[in-house]
């Protein structure tokens, strides 16, 4: 299965679009940030227990921060998009 398919992966999906909202109120400074802090988690899960996007079943807490880390890289590319755009 593919990890978006993952409930967990979802949640976490939905909990990153509202991060993003309210980033000024978390403990990141900015989504940059908040990127560079749940790409070293992930990166983790996949050299320390060899987890992947595609596995049989997936870890809740990998799942949930992926999809937190995909709302967080999707809403930087879609302002980078827009600053290039001038949208």
């Amino acid at each position: 299965m593919h990890i978006t398919k993952d409930l967990n992966y979802m949640e976490g999906h939905w909990a990153g679009v509202q991060m993003i909202k309210n980033i000024g109120h978390t403990v990141y400074e900015n989504v940059e940030q908040a990127i560079s802090v749940k790409q070293a988690l992930i990166d983790n899960f996949h050299e320390q227990f060899g987890y992947s996007e595609t596995m049989p079943e997936f870890d809740r807490n990998y799942s949930y921060n992926y999809g937190l880390l995909q709302a967080l890289k999707e809403s930087q590319n879609e302002n980078s998009t827009e600053n290039k755009t001038g949208i």
